[in-house]
């Protein structure tokens, strides 16, 4: 649905339109936070009458006195829907746990912690415990992160919750063990020990308790605040990195600053604010967030990697360097970076065993293969260097352009619009500003103005995702279907997963009837975001289309 803004820019000087702008912000995520808490409590009302209808009559009317009373015996009926087995087999799990890669464990591990969290009694354990050393590393701790409560807005802790913890503080690899450990010591538990022998000691002492009796045993965290203050903190960076995955960055970073000022010593939110920054182009303000980070904990490999990739960006290769070496042994993103950092020094002997390694983590990218031939060869070509050598570091004015695609991202496109052009007034072929501007101008409905800008930009970079699928959807909206899909089809075979390209032919394709390709696209799709539901909805329709054409 398109947003109908108010046409309030030719009353408001550009000053108090952009500080309207933000206030504005502010009220969106107040209103997003208040539909969250209305589906909740709906969710909430659902389960009820779910009981009321399984346990029936009179019993009925004794389970909603006891709701109201704040007690609520659980009888016999319900226990055993509760332990029937929903979604998916055992083997599935088995499955996907060890489908995930080192390259995609840091989002696909924690979802898949968040999703058996969920799964009451024994069997989040026996799925964990049956698979565990065969899980990648980097997607075990992740899994941990996913589990804990206060952490990825969990609320409520799992009966085996310290079981799996086990896994964690009995792993072979150091970094799981640490991570394990810290997971356990959020809970608050005035007695944890993290050494061998002083877990081991704690361990014995609680093995015939219950989850909730431990933890209803603790004061305060280690840090020294109170439980509810680092709770809030832990729930505000879970939503920032919900934020972050939607690509959402100004309300993500958002919520990372209100983390780290309830928790100044919160690692998770300092890096979350260091990549919402450097993603929304606030580069010199992400190695800020970094570097509070990597002072907290000084072996935090996200928060290494976050700044190696900003000196990478910025051209200063020893320091990215310095710090890629950091992170590479716990951040396969790093090793991505010291690829590029060798070769574009014609480091060659350096960035062949990187090369290596992304090369074979992803066999069907072409960029890494390209890589990995160019170390071989001992050359880079005009071409490959084109593709990977960084801008550099912003200049002065390109602070609007960041603030710009803020404004974009929020929905604020006149504000938007208007940043950009500034921008252009002294940098005519700045093609973060000519490409922003030209997207302000499409989601006004003005593609006649908004392809010459995409058409410039493919003029300076001709592999440029962003003006190439800004180009498609131009074609598209002058009825030229078939180019679009063609120039969208160009760019997913560049690609090496779902783009904006991958949306883009779905949809082009359910609008045209061809059912088979639109399903094609739209499982790509949704396989990358399952919880999307205009993904879902996408795929559904498409779906029925293709069974009711028979089979086309």
């Amino acid at each position: 649905m398109t947003e109908i803004e108010p046409n309030i820019d030719e009353t408001l000087p550009e000053h108090e339109q952009e500080l309207l702008d933000t206030a504005l912000q502010e009220s969106d995520q107040l209103l997003a936070r208040s539909l969250h808490d209305d589906e909740v409590r709906r969710r909430r009302k659902r389960l009820i009458w779910l009981s009321v209808l399984v346990i029936g009559g009179v019993v009925m009317t004794k389970v909603l006195m006891g709701i109201m009373a704040g007690w609520l015996a659980v009888s016999a009926p319900v226990v055993a829907e509760s332990k029937e087995v929903k979604g998916p087999s055992d083997q599935q799990w088995r499955e996907r746990l060890l489908a995930v890669q080192e390259d995609d464990s840091w989002f696909v591990g924690a979802q898949i912690g968040m999703e058996l969290v969920q799964i009451p009694g024994d069997r989040p354990y026996e799925i964990l415990a049956s698979n565990w050393p065969k899980i990648v590393a980097s997607a075990r701790k992740q899994i941990l992160k996913g589990f804990t409560p206060g952490m990825m807005g969990n609320k409520k802790i799992h009966p085996r919750f310290f079981d799996v913890m086990h896994l964690g503080m009995a792993d072979q690899d150091a970094g799981v063990r640490s991570y394990a450990a810290v997971y356990i010591k959020r809970q608050g538990l005035p007695n944890f020990e993290h050494d061998e022998k002083g877990y081991a000691r704690w361990r014995e002492q609680n093995k015939d308790r219950t989850a909730k009796e431990i933890v209803s045993k603790k004061s305060t965290n280690p840090s020294g605040q109170a439980d509810d203050v680092v709770e809030d903190a832990d729930a505000l960076t879970a939503e920032g990195w919900k934020l972050w995955q939607e690509r959402n960055m100004v309300a993500a970073e958002e919520k990372f600053s209100e983390a780290v000022k309830l928790d100044p010593d919160a690692t998770d939110a300092w890096n979350g604010l260091g990549w919402s920054r450097f993603n929304g182009g606030q580069s010199e303000r992400a190695v800020e967030a970094f570097g509070k980070c990597v002072a907290l904990e000084p072996k935090h490999p996200a928060a290494l990697n976050g700044l190696g990739q900003v000196y990478l960006m910025w051209k200063d290769y020893d320091r990215a360097e310095k710090y890629l070496l950091l992170a590479a042994p716990q951040a396969p993103a790093a090793h991505y970076g010291l690829a590029k950092v060798y070769l574009l020094q014609e480091k060659f002997k350096k960035a062949r065993p990187w090369a290596e390694k992304i090369a074979a983590s992803n066999p069907k990218d072409v960029g890494s293969q390209q890589m990995l031939a160019a170390a071989k060869a001992g050359k880079l070509d005009d071409e490959l260097r084109k593709l990977i050598e960084p801008l550099g570091k912003p200049k002065l004015h390109s602070a609007d352009a960041a603030h710009g695609w803020q404004m974009f991202q929020s929905g604020r496109m006149r504000t938007a619009e208007r940043l950009f052009r500034r921008v252009l007034e002294n940098d005519k072929e700045n093609l973060s500003a000519t490409n922003g501007l030209a997207f302000c101008l499409l989601n006004q409905g003005k593609h006649e103005q908004a392809k010459p800008l995409f058409e410039q930009c493919l003029s300076l970079e001709k592999d440029a995702g962003g003006p190439m699928n800004g180009l498609a959807r131009c074609l598209k909206a002058e009825g030229k279907v078939d180019e679009a899909i063609a120039l969208w089809e160009t760019m997913t075979e560049k690609s090496s997963g779902p783009a904006a390209a991958t949306t883009g032919l779905a949809q082009a394709y359910l609008e045209r009837k061809e059912y088979a390709k639109s399903v094609k696209y739209y499982k790509i799709l949704v396989d990358s975001a399952p919880n999307n539901k205009a993904f879902q909805r996408g795929l559904a329709n498409a779906e029925k289309g293709l069974a009711s054409s028979g089979g086309k």
